[in-house]
Parts: structure tokens; sequence; C-alpha cells
């Protein structure tokens, strides 16, 4: 026996789930009435109308969105992606408009190389989403493309503060000294890891590294380096240690 419906049935939309911050698929949404908040973003398999209106905000503002063409570790990963509110788009998309790729080119976007400080605000939003979850395999992987691009310099910092937020240490501090960083973010990383691991004399090290070489010392490398004298009983170092 059939079921009877009580009304028209909406075409629902397929929705994969793009994440920021993991930068991975998630979970496929079905919804209703095919709606999609501005706030879940996602992947429009069908709903050409609304997929069309998406297009038209992308190229009323393309700076508003981060272009991930050239870095897409991944075909299934979004084209474009909003700065702020997550929404994605795909170039193929199952119902773009005819009229994207034309679009595209006329406002310079056809060969999806980004001008460089896209490219700078892009690689340093994604490194310091990398140093936050520990995420290595990824943090490595913008590491290689950054060698390639041949742009390690601007991010020396952000990959010495990823590096010793994975507890790669060495590394760390491979990059601290080779690039002469001054940023003390990298190093507060790099001590706290020390510190993690009780490896108090590379600690005191670093301490009296960063004295020789003038580098600011926030609050946090202070507790760490009381924390160090404690444990090793260096009074002298912790009573000459600057106000």
């Amino acid at each position: 026996m059939g079921v009877q419906s009580k009304g028209p049935v909406s075409s629902s939309i397929c929705v994969t789930k793009v994440s920021m911050r993991r930068q991975a698929t998630g979970r496929e949404l079905w919804t209703p009435c095919g709606v999609v908040t501005e706030e879940e973003g996602g992947r429009i398999m069908s709903g050409s109308s609304r997929l069309e209106s998406l297009w038209k905000v992308f190229f009323r503002d393309p700076s508003q969105w981060w272009d991930c063409r050239a870095l897409k570790f991944r075909p299934t990963w979004p084209d474009f992606i909003h700065k702020h509110r997550g929404q994605s788009l795909w170039l193929d998309g199952w119902h773009n408009p005819s009229w994207v790729l034309a679009e595209l080119k006329r406002h310079g976007l056809s060969d999806g190389q980004q001008p460089l400080h896209t490219q700078i605000e892009f690689f340093k939003n994604y490194l310091k989403a990398c140093t936050r979850d520990r995420d290595l395999l990824k943090g490595t992987r913008i590491h290689d493309e950054l060698v390639k691009r041949r742009l390690i310099e601007p991010f020396s910092d952000f990959l010495a503060a990823m590096y010793a937020s994975c507890n790669q240490l060495g590394k760390a501090k491979a990059l601290i000294d080779l690039h002469k960083i001054k940023n003390n973010i990298p190093w507060t990383a790099l001590i706290a890891g020390y510190l993690r691991k009780g490896q108090s004399e590379q600690v005191l090290d670093c301490l009296e590294q960063m004295e020789h070489e003038g580098i600011l010392r926030n609050s946090i490398i202070y507790c760490c380096a009381l924390k160090v004298c404690a444990m090793t009983r260096a009074a002298d170092k912790g009573t000459k240690s600057p106000q």
C-alpha cells in the first residue's frame, strides 16, 4: 500500500559542508526546502537559481572570497570560499550558470593565479589554523608549497610557530636560527614546547639567545623561565631575568 503525499514536495539541495578550519569535506546535509544558511555555506548540487545568485554575489566583490584553485590539495575542495561566511563555490558545479567562465576571464581570474598579497594573506591564515589545530600534515604541505613558490622568508615565523606547536621543536629552532626570527610568537611556542618535554637546558639556552639578540619577551616566556628556574634551582638566572 502506497503512502499518499499530503502536498507538493520541494526539490531538495544536497550540500557537502566545508569547514574553513578543517579544509576538508564533511557530512552531506539534505534540506527539505532547499535552504542553506549563510553560516553553513556548502556545495549546491541542484537549485540552479540559488547557485546563480551566489555566483553573482561572488562577482560583485571577488576580493571577499579566497581563491583556492592553485592551493587545492584535493580536487574535491572548493575553488572559492567566502572569507567571512564560509560559502563555497566549485567551477565544476553541476548547475553553474553558463556565463561563469566568461565572467572569470573578464575579471582577470581565469588563470587561477592569485596576486602576491592575496597569497600571503591566505597562507598566513592557513598556517595560523594549522598552529591552532596542531595539524602537522597540512602545515607540512603548506611548507612544501611555500618552498616551490619561493615564499619562505615572509612565512618563516609562522612556520616555526606551527612546527613548535606540533612538537617538531628541531625544525622550529632551525627555522628561527636560519631566518634570524625576532618575532616572539615562535619563540614562545618553542620555549613552551621545550618545557612540555622537560628540556630545561634548551629553555635556558633560548632565553639567553633572546636576551643576546634583544628579542622582546612576553608574560608567557617569563612564566616558562620561572618554571625552569624552579626545576633546575637556577636562582641566579631567575633573579637576573629582566623586569
